[in-house]
């Protein structure tokens, strides 16, 4: 009597899709996936806005900037506990700034560290 014995495709297709499935997870862990914030007006985020601003007006001293506000962002957790922000910030320029009026769009990419250190990795219009 002869035994049926699975295709080889579809061994290939099953191992496939195990192979995908892992990477996914294995991306999603090491901060591969970001996700919306909650509640883009809470301290915490202001907080980090304005520090990129601080950051910004120590380094463009003749383009000094203010927070309007946080229109919202995305955050992404490492695998080493600390997270990254990608927020959407808005400012105005003040008086002595090259953009006085201008309501101006920043995107400003943060990495918190367990110990709550925060870096400025950019903030770019």
């Amino acid at each position: 009597m002869m035994t049926k014995r699975p295709a080889p495709f579809l061994l290939v297709a099953i191992a496939v899709v195990a192979i995908i499935s892992a990477v996914a997870k294995a991306a999603a862990l090491a901060g591969g996936e970001w996700l919306p914030l909650q509640d883009p007006k809470a301290k915490h985020v202001k907080d980090m806005a304005e520090f990129a601003v601080s950051v910004h007006n120590d380094e463009y001293l003749n383009d000094p900037l203010d927070l309007y506000r946080v229109d919202g962002g995305e955050y992404q957790k490492l695998s080493d506990g600390s997270t990254n922000y990608r927020l959407r910030v808005v400012t105005v320029g003040d008086e002595s700034s090259l953009h006085p009026s201008g309501i101006q769009n920043w995107t400003a990419i943060l990495h918190e560290l367990p110990s709550g250190e925060v870096q400025l990795v950019s903030f770019e219009h």
